[in-house]
Parts: C-alpha cells; sequence; structure tokens
C-alpha cells in the first residue's frame, strides 16, 4: 500500500504480511517526493511494479518513475520525463488542481481527477511512455476523488454536490452498459394513491392523553397502531381496521433507559414492516435507526432491538422512514439536508444491509406550492407510484414517481394545505389509500381521502329539551340568594326541578317545587368531593352537566384536566351517587371548564379556557364518557363573530332540537347556531347579550329556551333569572 503525504512530501510504503489485509499493515519505507512537488496529491503503479506515475498540486505535472526493485519505491527514480497539466489541451476551461491518477493495465491510458471538474484523459502511444502522451478527451465529473476499477468498467467517486455527500462512495458504469434496478413487488396492501384533494373529516380520532406525541405509524391491515410518546412507544389495537376511535392501548415500552445507547427525546419516526415482524425507529439525536423484532407479529411487547443503521451520512437531523412491501428498498427524509434518500436492503427488510442507490431529492425545489423545509413523514404507495412528504403544520405533497419505486423519476403530483389542527405536526396515509390521519397535540385526527364522506353521529332530537328558537333580548323577572360558600359551575335538569351546584370542593344538590324558579330552592344534600374524591383537586371543579334522565352527573375539574362521571342509582338523586368512571381533557385543553351531553347521550361538547374552543365529541357507548373521541371538529370561540370577549368561557350547552349552541363567558353568551342540527362543522354566529354591566359568570337555559339563569360566582350569591 502506498500513501501520498502532502505535508510531508513523501509517499510511505506499507506490507502487509497477510495480502489485502490492512489489520497486518506497517511501514516498510519511505520516499521523499520534494524534488518532484511540494504539494504531492497521488501516485499509481503498473501491475508489474517497474513505473509508478506521480501527481503534484503544486507544479501541476505528471512525473514518470522506474522501480530498479518492482514494488520498492525505496528504488524508484525519475525517468526525466515529465507532462504539464498546465498546458494540456484538455484542461480548457478548467481550473487545474489534480488530486488523483490511473493508469491503464495495458499502458495505453493515464486519467488524471481534477478536484470537483473531470477526469482528463491522456493517450501514450508507446505503451507505459510518458513521452508519447497526448491529450485523448475529457469527462466533467463533480466529485473531489476519483478511483477507476482495473477491469475499466466502474468509476469510483467520493464527495460531490450536496451536504454530507462526502460520507459516501458512488458507483458509476463506463462500460457501455446499463446497471439493473433492484426488482420490485406492487402491493394492493401498502396504500393504494390516497386522493388528498379530496381530504374531508371523517369524524374519528384518538386522544392519548400526552402532549408529547411524535410520530406514528399504522399496520398494512390498519389493525394496529403505534406512537412516539416522548420517551416511549405506545402500541395500540383498532378493533375496527382503520378506524382510530376503536383504538384500545395494548403496551408501552419506554425505550430510555431500556436503550441506553439512544436519547431520550430523540425518536421521532416510525414504519411497521408489512408481515408486522419489524419495527423501525428514526432517532435524530443518535442519526440512526433501530431495527425491532418483533417474535409474535406486531405485538410491541414482544419486541427487542435486532439491529441499527446509521443515518449520519444523509442528514445529522433524519426524520422519518418508509419501508416498500417487499422490504426491498426504504426511503428516509431528513430536516438538515430536506432531502429524500433512496436505499436498496441487499436483505430484504434488514436495515443493517441498506445502502444507498446515489439518489436523492431536494425536497425545496420539488415544485410544491409550499416550502417543504420542515419534512416530518413519508409514505410510499404500494404501487410505487406516489410518496407522501409531510410538512410541519404547512402541509402533505404528493410526489408522483414514473417509473415505479424510481426516486430519479420524481415530480410534484399535488399539495394540501390547511389549519395547524388539520395537517398536524405529524401525518400518516393509511395503507389502504383511503384515510390520513394528523398527529396535533395530544390527537390523531382521522381524514378521509378516498373520495367519500364520513358519516356523522346520528344524534335524536328531544321534544322536551326544546330550544327550538333564537333568543330574544333578555329581560330581568327575578333575582334571588342561594345561600353557600363559594359557588361555580352549575347545572339544572332537563325538567326544572333538580339544581346542581359547585361549592369549593363540595357539589349541592337542591330540589325546586316549582321548575326553573329559584326562589322555591331546598337544599337536599351536599356531597363532598375532598377528600372523599382525593384523586382531584379541591378547588379544581369548575363546571356540571345533569344527563337527560337524571342518572348521571359529569364535574369539569380544570385542574386535574378530568370529566368525572357519577352515577345516581336513583335518578337526580345525589345522596345515590358514586364515581363510576373519569376522561381525561388534557387532549383538548388544559383548563376544561364545562361539558354540555345531548338528550340521547351520544355526542358532547366540551369547553376550556386555554383552547377558548367548543370540542364536539362522540360516545361510543351513550352517555358513558370513558367511550368519548373527538369527531376532529372544534369551534375558537374569540373568532366565531360575536362582539363579546370570549377569551374566558366557563359554560356551555347543546339545545334539545340540537339548532342552537350557547357559550357562556364571564362577559355574556354568545348564541351560535348549527345548519345541520349538532353538528359543529355547521356553526355560525347568531346573537349575544353582553351582560358584563350587571354581572354574571355562569349560566344555562331552561328546556324551552325561555329563561336565562345566571349568577356571578365566587362568595356573591345574587342569582338572576332572565326571560328571553
Amino acid at each position: 500500500m502506498y500513501v501520498v503525504n502532502n505535508q510531508n512530501d513523501r509517499i510511505r510504503q506499507y506490507t502487509m504480511t497477510t495480502p489485502y489485509d490492512w489489520s497486518t499493515a506497517s511501514v516498510a519505507s519511505t520516499l521523499s517526493l520534494a524534488s518532484y512537488d511540494n504539494n504531492p496529491r497521488d501516485i499509481t503503479i503498473t501491475s508489474d511494479g517497474k513505473k509508478a506515475y506521480i501527481i503534484g498540486n503544486t507544479n501541476k505535472k505528471i512525473h514518470e518513475l522506474v522501480l530498479v526493485t518492482p514494488f520498492d519505491i525505496t528504488t524508484a527514480y525519475w525517468t526525466g520525463v515529465e507532462v504539464n497539466l498546465n498546458i494540456a489541451a484538455g484542461t480548457a476551461g478548467y481550473s487545474v488542481n489534480p488530486v488523483a491518477i490511473s493508469t491503464s493495465g495495458n499502458g495505453e491510458f493515464l486519467y488524471v481527477y481534477m478536484h470537483n471538474q473531470g477526469i482528463i484523459i491522456y493517450q501514450l502511444s508507446t505503451l507505459f511512455e510518458l513521452s508519447t502522451a497526448s491529450y485523448f478527451g475529457k469527462q466533467d465529473f463533480d466529485a473531489t476523488y476519483i478511483d477507476m476499477s482495473f477491469d475499466g468498467t466502474r468509476i469510483f467517486a467520493v464527495s460531490g454536490p450536496g451536504a454530507n455527500s462526502n460520507y459516501f462512495v458512488s458507483q458509476y458504469r463506463v462500460d457501455n452498459t446499463t446497471a439493473t434496478p433492484i426488482l420490485m413487488t406492487t402491493s394492493n396492501l401498502h396504500i393504494a394513491n390516497a386522493q388528498l384533494s379530496t381530504m374531508t373529516t371523517d369524524y374519528q380520532s384518538l386522544a392519548n392523553g400526552s402532549n408529547y406525541n411524535y410520530g406514528f405509524t399504522i399496520s398494512d391491515n390498519g389493525s394496529h397502531l403505534y406512537l412516539i410518546d416522548y420517551d416511549t412507544i405506545r402500541y395500540f389495537t383498532l378493533s375496527s381496521p382503520y378506524n382510530i376511535s376503536t383504538a384500545t392501548l395494548s403496551h408501552s415500552r419506554a425505550t430510555y433507559p431500556s436503550d441506553t445507547s439512544y436519547r431520550s427525546n430523540g425518536d421521532y419516526g416510525l414504519a411497521i414492516s408489512s408481515n408486522g415482524q419489524y419495527l423501525y425507529v428514526v432517532n435524530n439525536q443518535n442519526d440512526r435507526i433501530r431495527q425491532y423484532t418483533m417474535t409474535t407479529p406486531y405485538d410491541w411487547s414482544t419486541a427487542s432491538v435486532a439491529s441499527t443503521l446509521s443515518l449520519a451520512s444523509y442528514d445529522n437531523n433524519p426524520r422519518d422512514i418508509t419501508i416498500t412491501s417487499d422490504g426491498k428498498k426504504a426511503y428516509i427524509i431528513g430536516n438538515t439536508n430536506k432531502k429524500i434518500h433512496e436505499l436498496v436492503l441487499a436483505t430484504p427488510f434488514d436495515i443493517s444491509t441498506a445502502y444507498w442507490t446515489g439518489v436523492e431529492i431536494y425536497l425545496p425545489n420539488i415544485g410544491s406550492s409550499i416550502s417543504i423545509n420542515n419534512p416530518t413523514n413519508i409514505d410510499v404507495s404500494g404501487n410505487g407510484q406516489y410518496l407522501y412528504v409531510h410538512n410541519h403544520r404547512t402541509g402533505i405533497v404528493e410526489i408522483e414517481l414514473s417509473t415505479a419505486f424510481d426516486l430519479s423519476t420524481a415530480t410534484h403530483s399535488s399539495t394540501i394545505t390547511g389549519s395547524d389542527e388539520v395537517i398536524g405536526n405529524y401525518a400518516h396515509v393509511s395503507h389502504d389509500g383511503s384515510k390520513l390521519y394528523t398527529s396535533y397535540g395530544s390527537f390523531i385526527t382521522q381524514h378521509r381521502v378516498d373520495n367519500t364522506i364520513g358519516t356523522q353521529v346520528a344524534v335524536t332530537p328531544s321534544g322536551t329539551w326544546s330550544m327550538t328558537t333564537g333568543l330574544g333580548t333578555p329581560t330581568v323577572v327575578q333575582t334571588d340568594t342561594i345561600a353557600g360558600n363559594y359557588q361555580d359551575g352549575f347545572a339544572i335538569s332537563e325538567d326544572g326541578l333538580h339544581l346542581y351546584i359547585i361549592n369549593y370542593d363540595n357539589i349541592e344538590y337542591y330540589t325546586l317545587t316549582s321548575a326553573y324558579d329559584l326562589s322555591t330552592v331546598a337544599l337536599s344534600y351536599t356531597y363532598s368531593t375532598y377528600p372523599s374524591d382525593t384523586g382531584y383537586r379541591s378547588d379544581g371543579d369548575y363546571g356540571l352537566e345533569i344527563s337527560s334522565n337524571g342518572q348521571y352527573l359529569y364535574v369539569a375539574n380544570d385542574q386535574n384536566d378530568q370529566i368525572r362521571q357519577y352515577t345516581m342509582s336513583t335518578p337526580y338523586n345525589l345522596s345515590t351517587a358514586s364515581l363510576t368512571s373519569t376522561m381525561s381533557t388534557v387532549a383538548f385543553d388544559a383548563t376544561v371548564r364545562d361539558i354540555t351531553m345531548t338528550p340521547d347521550g351520544k355526542k358532547a361538547y366540551m369547553v376550556g379556557s386555554t383552547s377558548k374552543k367548543v370540542h364536539e365529541l362522540a360516545l361510543v357507548t351513550p352517555f358513558d364518557i370513558t367511550t368519548a373521541y373527538w369527531t376532529g371538529v372544534d369551534v375558537y370561540l374569540p373568532g366565531i363573530g360575536s362582539s363579546i370577549d370570549m377569551t374566558n368561557p366557563t359554560m356551555v350547552k347543546i339545545s334539545g332540537t340540537g339548532e342552537y349552541l350557547y357559550a357562556i363567558s364571564v362577559n355574556g353568551y354568545t348564541e351560535i347556531s348549527l345548519s345541520t342540527p349538532f353538528d359543529l362543522t355547521t356553526a355560525a354566529y347568531s346573537s349575544y347579550f353582553d351582560w358584563s354591566a350587571v354581572g354574571g359568570t355562569y349560566g344555562t337555559l331552561n328546556s324551552d329556551g325561555s329563561k336565562l339563569i345566571t349568577h356571578k360566582g365566587g362568595f356573591n350569591n345574587t342569582w338572576t333569572t332572565y326571560t328571553t
């Protein structure tokens, strides 16, 4: 092995006691090159070891040497023959910067490589005789260092355009043949073409209860979902394929400290193999992919790390990977280089055998109407015709491959954009091409992308709890005082004969002898929520709702971010209540304030003062709050159109006919009309009542909307009843 050093101006000759085995090498001799060039760059030696040719970057010449003892560089002497590269015809337009040289085996050609410019070829009319050299041709080529295979069929190049490209040696054909691409197998189970331009809501979602959700993926059969939750991967099973509202948490595994070689907060991207045997996790802190093998397919509890692949050569901030259904190719994206790289897996599904095909796409230049400068996720269609790239909170770009699975044929196809909540932080296309899932905060929301429309939950209107007309101008008809230490949210039963008030760490239950007439109230029972319900902050209860059948009471707590559901064995009678279930609301709002339920218990609407939104929920089992999921629909109250400041909402009420929603704040109430009953997507501002002059914090309406009952809250025990 001969090593040229341009600082010491010499060649070191290593002898390997086991041929080709660098681990057995030691320096045997050296040769000073200072007399030829004080910046020598490379040497090439003939196959019989009798001649050598050296180049340097100061004199920019080729020097011809003879080795008296073949292969022994210490016996080398200059023949007196040199070629000045500066005056060679082939260097016209070049900045002469030679870095490497090779000789053909038959001695007819010398190849000189210019830094990031190409190859200059010299022909020797007398074989191996430099004095007979003449310019033959040149090949432009963008690489830092180049070498040619000794059979003349390949060029190997290191470095070139693009960040981090110096990590790679790329191989090229120079024998007039064409490389054979990897033969891919298409799959009907792996993302049919999603029609992104048709995206509509599917009224389904999954609330994860954590704000540290990153990348996620869903299996080919739509029955398994994997989600990165900070330093944990959570595994859900879906009882109905592709319907994430049916997802149930099956197993969670903390990747740190179990996998101590990985940063705890660095996992961002996920992919599941089509056979459910492998899970691939992209870590942007360690710049690598971990491949887990699951001994029971899809079952994350049986997973162990099988192999890893460093991604530092592609991007020092990798974000995601997608793998073809046959496991032969993978596509990765990163946030530093903002590129898609195409990889081949020599052994299908084994990421440790992956190599780069030399093909990449710079995403900001793909032609999309949005600049893809923060890519987070990528999916490949089963037929290899499309790639889907998600850009953080901005949009999703569809890229078409005119030759299936061949990234070199990529062109921009279409782009969808939307709000932060719709587009989300992360996205994934279902493997049947019918759904698009976007993750935002604690939610994964489901959308239709197959040109069909999702089905809303069918709610039955109430004939008794009507409120069928909008409100007129409220007029005070009476004021009452209800004794209590501290009063917050309240609820009145549909028949107007039962009143529930939050009094600090108690729920007080009153009966009324005349419907909705607060002058007839009598305290019946006080339920002490603290210390009885020790899991809840004593001062955190704010909102109440009573079910239409009087069987359930729902309490919203803005300190624990939960709703408690009480069951009363005797309807309406709080003395018979017991806590039966809870639902975390952190996914919706950090300070939940109130909830209202439809008469049939199939939908609920929740309001909070952090997001300042009304969220629409569907209950799989009517009245059971534990089965609630977000339909993906919400209304931002400060933007609904009211002139009232709705930045501090306190209560919400839905009419029995589903035509009106009432959002209460410390300044008054806003009436919102729903052109399609119970469908929050059809919400529009209707009217408002400003009570800031007379005081009020909490309020509700009677069953026919003819009365508005309010109180200021706190230690002010005065209640006001209006006709509307």
